[in-house]
């Protein structure tokens, strides 16, 4: 339905349905308790709805509402809640990885045994930052998984001219633990 309405125009800014890649975010979310964390993009309406944030509270991110967890500030794909642990993501390529690193390694700190999952596409693993959080998680062995949703494209940058790699899980063996790569459509 926020396709449709997206395309008729009943709300600003742009909208990623991620429509046919519901099992890249409902799989690993599935079965998380609140009290784990997700560091979403803007592709991960599945995962926020599997992770138990109420429809109304999309919706009035989506909608812009002064009612909503942002208070109508964000992008309309930037649905953060925190009573689920659901960080509001950045629009910075790569940001939720670092903020989500930064929840393992406090989860680390106090002794918990929650996790994170910080998802972003394969173009943001060109970006500094998401290099330095996933070194740091490597080092420091945290309890954080990363999903890759490779879509073959880095906004205008096709997949091929971004990385002389084909599965970009291969990067994982990089910082230290396994990747795996799955057809998540």
């Amino acid at each position: 339905r926020f396709r449709k309405l997206f395309r008729q125009g009943r709300f600003a800014g742009t909208y990623f349905s991620a429509v046919g890649q519901e099992a890249t975010t409902v799989g690993p979310t599935y079965g998380l308790r609140d009290e784990d964390i997700i560091a979403p993009s803007h592709r991960e309406i599945g995962a926020n709805v599997t992770k138990g944030v109420p429809l109304e509270v999309i919706a009035a991110q989506v909608f812009a509402r002064s009612n909503s967890p942002d208070k109508g500030k964000s992008h309309p794909c930037h649905y953060g809640y925190r009573p689920k642990g659901v960080i509001t993501p950045a629009s910075t390529v790569a940001g939720q990885t670092i903020v989500g690193t930064g929840c393992a390694m406090a989860f680390r700190i106090q002794k918990k045994d929650n996790v994170v999952l910080a998802f972003f596409g394969e173009g943001s693993t060109a970006r500094g930052g998401w290099h330095e959080a996933l070194n740091y998680a490597g080092i420091y062995k945290l309890p954080i998984v990363y999903i890759c949703q490779t879509n073959l494209w880095a906004e205008s940058v096709p997949a091929t001219l971004a990385a002389s790699i084909t599965n970009f899980s291969d990067r994982a063996k990089a910082y230290g633990f396994p990747g795996i790569t799955i057809d998540g459509n």
